[in-house]
């Protein structure tokens, strides 16, 4: 069984029944993806003339999916982060100084873990850091 849709019919009444249907079955963050393919769709369907410009509009304005995800974990305290560190000295591997040199990086920087992930050895500087435009000193 094969089932078509013509996108180009469907006007703000549907993508609206879409929307929250969407929400009714999916995460947030999933239905916001959803809702976000069906624009492009339309959006095409107006690109090749299938839709007009008017119904388009109309049948894309839908207001966002908001997500509201609590933080998950919790804040370390400075003692915590100092017995981690301690842990990962005493360890005494390589694995156990990387963690230590990450953990201190992120400490000391300010650093995102993103922007953490992406620093490369050229980066280093025993006496000076310079990522972008956040520098810090060494002594």
């Amino acid at each position: 069984m094969t089932i078509t849709l013509d996108w180009s019919q469907l006007r703000y009444q549907h993508t609206v029944a879409v929307r929250t249907a969407l929400l009714n079955r999916h995460a947030p963050a999933t239905a916001s993806k959803m809702l976000c393919a069906l624009r492009r769709v339309l959006k095409e369907a107006q690109r090749l003339g299938l839709m007009n410009a008017d119904d388009y509009a109309r049948a894309v304005d839908l207001p966002s999916i908001k997500e509201t995800r609590e933080l998950k974990g919790r804040a370390l305290s400075g003692a915590e982060i100092k017995a981690i560190m301690r842990v990962c000295e005493e360890e005494g591997t390589v694995i156990g100084k990387r963690d230590l040199a990450v953990i201190a990086i992120l400490r000391s920087s300010g650093l995102r873990r993103g922007e953490l992930v992406n620093l490369q050895w050229e980066d280093y500087s025993p006496r000076l850091i310079s990522i972008n435009y956040l520098e810090i000193n060494f002594r």
